[in-house]
């Protein structure tokens, strides 16, 4: 995730993990949760999320919030909640 935000120019102002889901035992794929908070650009957060969407590791967005302000000076801000799959 930093890697993402450094390249695509976001600020990760945030960012979370939740314990990761039990699964059964017979399953070898573990999801594990995280939110974040990006803040920048339009163009930007964009960027970041196509990054995300690239990623060699499977990322799952399961929530996204957008805010922008009224001043066109100020960065727009999302919220993400995601899943990262990974095998066991």
């Amino acid at each position: 995730l930093q890697k993402a935000s450094i390249s695509s120019g976001v600020s990760l102002n945030k960012i979370s993990w939740e314990s990761a889901s039990p699964g059964d035992e017979k399953e070898r794929v573990k999801k594990h949760y995280f939110s974040a908070e990006i803040t920048g650009s339009y163009f930007a957060l964009k960027n970041f999320l196509f990054a995300l969407e690239t990623s060699a590791r499977l990322i799952n967005i399961e929530q996204l919030s957008f805010t922008t302000s009224r001043e066109k000076s100020q960065p727009a801000t999302i919220q993400i909640r995601a899943s990262v799959s990974s095998y066991q």
